[in-house]
């Protein structure tokens, strides 16, 4: 699966875009996105991940994934992880839908 986001807004204290599924014929907008604002010098939890492409897999470890495994059971199989983002490590994302 290839996503994309497509950031429109960048604030002070935010980032607002729109994510898509890409894939041979279009694109499929699959919902709207709120990120951390664009920073120069990296902060802690507070600036958003570069622009560039990345792979995303399934992490199985660490207080959320455990958390979440006690409260959902079977249901909850692993966290999305971005990896290889230059100066991240462990980015949360939050999906609702």
């Amino acid at each position: 699966m290839n996503l994309e986001v497509l950031r429109f807004s960048s604030k002070p204290d935010s980032t607002s875009g729109l994510l898509f599924e890409v894939t041979d014929i279009g694109r499929s907008f699959l919902c709207y996105t709120l990120e951390d604002e664009r920073r120069a010098l990296k902060v802690r939890g507070e600036t958003r991940v570069p622009a560039g492409v990345y792979s995303i897999v399934l992490r199985k470890e660490g207080g959320f994934h455990e958390r979440y495994s006690k409260k959902y059971g079977g249901f909850h199989v692993g966290m999305l992880h971005i990896i290889d983002v230059p100066g991240f490590e462990y980015i949360l994302t939050y999906w609702k839908y």
